[in-house]
């Protein structure tokens, strides 16, 4: 079975909308977290500014899904990366 490409969105933008662009109806940027070690710790990011630095990569993970759970259940999106 061929595949319509008639379907697919024209551009980027029609996917993952801009942030604060007027004249959006589905915007939905994701927060995004990231997870680094440094040194004997681990640094955590939120939207590339420091949110905070934890003992372990385990403690850092988990207060990470707990602020993403939150995220989610508001409707939100959200994404990890480890460095």
């Amino acid at each position: 079975m061929p595949i319509s490409f008639k379907a697919l969105p024209a551009g980027w933008d029609d996917i993952w909308p801009t942030h604060a662009e007027p004249d959006l109806i589905y915007e939905n940027v994701p927060v995004r977290f990231q997870i680094a070690a440094r040194g004997q710790s681990w640094e955590v990011f939120r939207d590339t500014c420091f949110w905070g630095i934890f003992r372990s990569r385990t403690e850092a993970h988990e207060c990470v899904r707990d602020a993403m759970q939150q995220i989610f259940s508001g409707g939100g999106s959200a994404q990890v990366r480890f460095a």
